[in-house]
């Protein structure tokens, strides 16, 4: 069994945060995930998400590798965009006011 927590908009769309399943791969498991509910089903076939597999980030492209017994599973919206710097602020270390003289 893997336990399978959602966030964001994949929560709502499901109506709860967490779920335990029975699934052997990721992919396997957002098909379950699909079958549950069609406004995660549609979330899902965006793509528009990261997946953590015991804190981890698993890249699509090893969705087919193998999940063991006891596994967590996040996933979560990609949230894009971020705060802008305000001027003469430091980010990083770095100022946006140029060249200090």
């Amino acid at each position: 069994m893997v336990k399978v927590r959602l966030y964001g908009s994949l929560k709502e769309a499901l109506g709860r945060s967490e779920v335990d399943i029975t699934v052997s791969t990721v992919k396997e498991l957002l098909d379950n995930l699909s079958g549950l509910s069609p406004k995660l089903r549609a979330l899902i076939e965006r793509g528009d998400f990261i997946v953590l597999v015991n804190d981890r980030p698993l890249p699509t492209s090893r969705f087919g590798e193998a999940l063991g017994e006891g596994d967590r599973v996040d996933i979560m919206p990609v949230i894009s965009g971020g705060l802008r710097p305000l001027v003469g602020s430091t980010v990083g270390g770095r100022s946006d006011r140029g060249a200090e003289p």
